[in-house]
């Protein structure tokens, strides 16, 4: 029978934890190790539907935050009725009280796994989260993280020995830059010259105002230029993001593509590729983009250094005074030949294939299965 492994996240669309969950997965010996997820919504996620296909039982049950009694009670019915031996909650400094709901029901492996680093919106937020990131070691069984930055973030400095760092890796081969993609994604969406672009959700990280202020600077100078924004939709944020395109006057310049299963297809449109986020773990997307082929652009102090899997991230100051850095890098980097990046990403061990099987070795070792 297989080792059926619970991941606690907020739901089940075009995230970057999603998609390193759902590729992990698709690599794993499906005999051995089976995912199931506690989404924290009602409605379905756009990867719902796949991971159902693959096995998985989805349980959707009330924010742990909003009605903290409700999903407790569920959630606690959740790991009983499954016999779950694992439970990994994949929300930060909120894994602490799925963890303890996980810990109070005798669940023997409870993972704690960081993937940002984020700074709280105000002092008496930043004193509820570091409470709660002071407690998570004292219900977490593994304090588990996808690079040093998140780690150190979630679990501190005094804790730093503790962790492991799993890395975000991807399918490389499904990433390496293909021209029909190319040609088939500036078609439908009349892109003929310079194509800057961006993967994200449409989330406050990703600092959507300076790549609008840093396209307008490009503009200045290649009035053809087009800004490819992939899982962003004019409805982001409460609208913020199609309203300030408008505001703008640049609508028939920027393509929001709303969520996509498919954003390597997009990757192999762009001609450069930028990152200029507010806070990160470690970026999924930086490594996508760097498979494709393309010499991306990311925040200096915010994106891990160890991001740069391939040598060629060029890291510069986010703000105002440094947009036209950003924009003098983009012009150069958009006339740079794609280089093959996968090669470099497969050493650098986050290449899916490996990466996968070690993880569920991992699960399988921990679950007391380890000789299946």
């Amino acid at each position: 029978m297989a080792l059926r492994v619970l991941h606690v996240i907020d739901n089940l669309g075009q995230g970057g934890v999603q998609r390193y969950l759902l590729g992990c997965f698709g690599h794993m010996d499906r005999a051995k190790v089976i995912f199931d997820f506690v989404v924290q919504n009602e409605g379905e996620g756009c990867l719902e539907e796949k991971v159902r296909g693959l096995g998985s039982k989805v349980y959707h049950l009330p924010s742990a935050i909003n009605e903290r009694v409700a999903f407790g009670e569920r959630f606690d019915r959740v790991l009983r009725d499954g016999g779950y031996r694992i439970v990994e909650a994949h929300q930060n400094h909120r894994c602490l009280y799925p963890l303890l709901v996980a810990k109070r029901a005798g669940v023997p492996v409870r993972i704690a796994h960081s993937h940002s680093s984020y700074p709280a919106s105000s002092f008496l937020k930043g004193i509820y989260r570091s409470i709660f990131k002071i407690r998570i070691p004292w219900v977490a069984t593994e304090l588990w993280g996808c690079g040093e930055y998140a780690n150190r973030w979630l679990y501190g400095d005094r804790l730093l020995d503790k962790t492991v760092v799993i890395p975000n890796a991807i399918d490389t081969r499904r990433f390496l830059f293909n021209e029909k993609n190319r040609e088939s994604v500036r078609s439908d969406f009349g892109i003929a010259g310079l194509c800057l672009g961006h993967v994200g959700a449409g989330g406050v990280a990703k600092n959507y105002p300076f790549i609008l202020d840093l396209f307008e600077e490009v503009l200045r100078r290649d009035a053809s230029a087009k800004l490819l924004l992939v899982g962003c939709s004019a409805e982001s944020q409460g609208g913020l993001i199609g309203n300030e395109v408008a505001k703008r006057g640049i609508v028939d310049k920027v393509v929001l593509t709303g969520s996509v299963e498919d954003p390597e297809k997009y990757l192999s449109a762009m001609d450069a590729f930028v990152l200029p986020s507010l806070f990160e773990g470690f970026p999924i997307a930086l490594v996508e983009a760097q498979a494709n082929g393309l010499s991306p652009i990311a925040s200096a102090g915010v994106v891990a250094d160890e991001a740069n899997v391939t040598g060629l991230v060029r890291f510069i100051p986010n703000g105002a005074s440094h947009v036209h850095e950003w924009a003098d890098a983009v012009m150069e980097r958009a006339h740079m030949p794609r280089f093959v990046g996968a090669g470099s990403i497969a050493e650098g061990g986050y290449d899916i294939v490996n990466a996968a099987r070690a993880l569920q070795e991992r699960y399988l070792e921990l679950g007391g299965m380890a000789e299946q």
